[in-house]
């Protein structure tokens, strides 16, 4: 990638990052009140993707559909299945992605539903090239969340080699 693209996307970025952050803290308010007029205790957490990890996603030339996301997290599988389906209801979901569904009864791994809304109303502004106009909001919960954490550390922060085989 040159450092034409770089600069271009780093200008859009904070140029745009004030209202990307207004539209994500409007959505987590929504979804919180959704999900609580559903009867689903949940905690939210939500983020804009930090520069150098969109640039690093880009120089792969991916889209990015992660710009904006969200974390719903939650006590039960019972109640991801409920989040999702407040989710479905509520805005257009483009994807519905079950990251353990390769896994086998006898694997544990990294379990999250990965849910792709669609955010052409919501996202005001310019956004950087291979990035939709969407959100992603992964669901999962209390277990699945601390597990994500600790395998993230392990995986991409540590200086050891783990395997990636199950």
């Amino acid at each position: 990638m040159a450092q034409d693209d770089i600069r271009s996307i780093q200008r859009i970025y904070e140029e745009q990052c004030p209202a990307w952050r207004e539209a994500v803290r409007k959505l987590a308010e929504d979804i919180a009140a959704r999900l609580e007029n559903d009867g689903i205790r949940a905690h939210l957490r939500w983020r804009i993707k930090e520069l150098d990890s969109l640039i690093d996603r880009m120089r792969g030339k991916e889209v990015v559909n992660d710009l904006l996301g969200l974390r719903i997290v939650v006590p039960f599988q019972e109640d991801v299945d409920a989040a999702v389906g407040t989710l479905q209801r509520g805005w257009d979901a483009l994807d519905v992605e079950r990251k353990a569904d390769g896994l086998s009864f006898r694997e544990f791994g990294y379990d999250s539903v990965h849910v792709v809304l669609a955010a052409d109303d919501l996202v005001a502004g310019r956004l950087p090239r291979n990035c939709r106009h969407v959100f992603e909001v992964q669901v999962r919960t209390t277990l699945q969340d601390a597990w994500a954490e600790v395998e993230h550390e392990l995986v991409y922060k540590s200086p050891l080699q783990i395997p990636r085989e199950s």
